[in-house]
């Protein structure tokens, strides 16, 4: 085995941590719902600098959202790692490849829906318009079902929100599987996806496309972020960790001169960011003389964690609201610190009880010949 392919074979530990730090920017982001009554707006909510831990949390109270941008650069890392070419080669086959999307995603996703519609069901009981995510109808509910609530970027955000992000990278999936069934999965492939999705940002197509055309952007950006990696030499990889962790040092920087708050991260820096990072979560076992295996499994939590914090943040909101305590509790370090740790439990019983015994069991009615034959494609 060469060397790359024998890269290309470990699980790469430091990039699952970089998914699990992703997730908890996201979630402490998210933090600030808990002061909002009604649907969320900028001004909804307590003084951010009066959160818990603030000076250490600032950068993810302001800016954890950018999270997202950072979650699709590494799924197309890890996709461009585990499928590219065994979908060009066509050891995956179409059917197999959905599948495994399928199998992975949608069943934590159609149990939260409905744990979201019966809590704010119960919400509305004490007050006069749904929690956060107003845009709930009919329509928005039917789009749900199918995964496609945010193909539209004029759609709003509904129901559980934040699965607005994985309905774009859905999308994206089967535009992944048609470009690397078509071409050879290398760099020029990534180059022109990406080019050609800054093309649709700048064209009259922005508005309906956004979402889609951004996750493409970072998504085949960390394509091409994987293929830097595996062709770093041994012999180049301690200086490249080094590089790429010095620039996410100045590119953080660059990105916040004057502070957190009040400022737009610029795309560019936010992508050149997100290659940085990722380069270095790649690369640092081959630095230093850790083990990231058994961390590494705190990358399984990463989806659990994203589509559960939402209904749990409702239902202690539910809960809060019907005893008649008022929300300033939640200025205290201790409501966030249980609601980070309940979420996290959370999302690991699902894993273990929910996620994985409904994904081997639909893998396994769908193809039972591939998946019971070939275990390795079970994941990510």
């Amino acid at each position: 085995m060469t060397e790359c392919a024998a890269q290309s074979e470990k699980k790469l530990g430091g990039i699952e941590v970089l998914r699990f730090l992703c997730a908890v920017a996201v979630i402490i982001h998210h933090y600030r719902f808990f002061f909002v009554s009604g649907v969320w707006t900028p001004q909804s909510h307590a003084p951010i600098e009066a959160f818990p831990f603030y000076p250490a949390l600032a950068p993810f109270y302001w800016k954890g959202l950018a999270a997202v941008q950072l979650f699709w650069a590494i799924s197309g890392f890890i996709f461009f790692w585990k499928y590219a070419d065994a979908i060009h080669d066509r050891v995956v086959a179409t059917r197999h490849f959905f599948v495994l999307r399928f199998s992975r995603l949608y069943p934590l996703h159609f149990l939260t829906l409905v744990i979201v519609i019966g809590l704010q069901a119960l919400y509305l009981r004490d007050h006069s318009e749904n929690f956060i995510y107003h845009a709930n109808d009919t329509r928005a509910f039917l789009l749900q079902l199918v995964m496609a609530s945010n193909w539209n970027a004029t759609c709003e955000n509904s129901f559980n929100g934040p699965i607005w992000s994985v309905s774009a990278e859905v999308l994206i999936y089967g535009l992944f599987f048609l470009t690397v069934r078509l071409f050879r999965p290398g760099a020029v492939l990534c180059l022109m996806m990406v080019m050609a999705a800054f093309v649709v940002v700048a064209s009259p197509l922005r508005t309906p496309l956004l979402n889609l055309s951004i996750c493409a952007i970072y998504f085949f950006g960390g394509g091409l972020t994987y293929l830097g990696v595996k062709h770093v030499p041994t012999a180049h990889r301690a200086m490249t960790f080094w590089f790429a962790a010095a620039s996410s040092v100045a590119i953080a920087a660059a990105m916040f001169p004057q502070g957190f708050s009040d400022f737009d991260v610029p795309p560019y820096l936010m992508m050149l960011l997100s290659s940085s990072l990722v380069v270095s979560f790649a690369l640092i076992e081959d630095v230093f003389p850790i083990n990231l295996t058994r961390l590494a499994r705190l990358g399984d939590l990463t989806y659990g964690s994203y589509l559960w914090h939402f209904p749990l943040q409702l239902a202690v909101v539910v809960i809060i609201d019907r005893i008649g305590w008022g929300r300033e509790i939640f200025l205290s370090p201790l409501p966030l610190v249980i609601w980070i740790g309940l979420t996290f439990a959370l999302a690991a019983a699902s894993h273990r009880f929910l996620e994985m015994p409904t994904q081997n069991a639909i893998r396994r009615a769908f193809s039972p010949r591939v998946f019971s034959k070939a275990p390795s494609l079970a994941q990510p």
